[in-house]
């Protein structure tokens, strides 16, 4: 399944989420990030870098969980000190459900990272996406890779220069990180000039419609998947409004 059509994963991809925004019940959201999990490494997406992609955004994940958890105050108390309750029902369950929203989102994104942006363009092109828009989408997929290098090179040579930002206090760590953003952002807009002119030396939009040499088809993979899905989406929507309200 790693080389079924863009936009096969982009109906997986707008199932996984539509259902990641619907669920509300714990349960049910655990097994949506694992069915999202199995999706992803399926469709291609390398475990390894999907795990150091991850890691970065766990502290985030925590944080907007317990956020949740702490200042939601309705429902059943689940864990009190006391007279006072720290954790009602409802506040965990919204913790739990956001913390799999964003996991659910990050594997839709590697599925998507790992797939060639040239075929992801194409793809919306064939959808009948107007080609300005489409070509937006491959500028802002080639444009992440370049803002985490530029970063990953200003904290390089910060490093060069003596600095172990290990050993720096939070407030002072933040500072700097601040300092390094106003480098990568000038290098981001360099880059944007030099597209812009590359743009119009090739005389981008001169005519009002375009070719390619490329066109996707559906393989019989594709076609299997497009017709099973809506079928396993509406299934699962029924069990859910049975089973799974809370």
């Amino acid at each position: 399944m790693k080389s079924c059509d863009p936009r096969t994963k982009l109906l997986a991809i707008l199932l996984l989420t539509s259902l990641a925004i619907i669920f509300r019940n714990p349960l049910w959201m655990f097994g949506l990030a694992f069915a999202s999990l199995f999706f992803a490494l399926v469709m291609g997406t390398d475990f390894a870098a999907f795990l150091k992609r991850f890691r970065h955004f766990i502290t985030l994940l925590i944080g907007v969980a317990f956020v949740q958890v702490i200042f939601v105050r309705t429902g059943a108390p689940m864990l009190s000190v006391g007279d006072f309750t720290l954790v009602y029902s409802d506040g965990f369950n919204r913790g739990v459900a956001t913390g799999i929203r964003f996991f659910v989102i990050l594997c839709a994104a590697s599925i998507m990272a790992a797939e060639n942006h040239r075929r992801v363009t194409q793809s919306l092109l064939q959808m009948k996406v107007p080609y300005v828009f489409a070509f937006m989408m491959s500028i802002a997929f080639r444009f992440l890779p370049l803002f985490a290098t530029a970063f990953t090179e200003a904290i390089t040579a910060l490093q060069l220069r003596g600095i172990d930002l290990k050993e720096v206090p939070l407030g002072k760590k933040i500072r700097v990180f601040t300092y390094l953003l106003l480098p990568v952002i000038a290098e981001a807009i360099i880059k944007a000039q030099d597209l812009a002119i590359a743009m119009e030396a090739r005389g981008f939009r001169a005519l009002p419609r375009r070719t390619s040499l490329m066109r996707l088809q559906f393989k019989t993979t594709d076609i299997v998947i497009l017709v099973i899905l809506p079928f396993v989406f509406a299934a699962v929507l029924y069990y859910y409004n049975i089973y799974g309200g809370i």
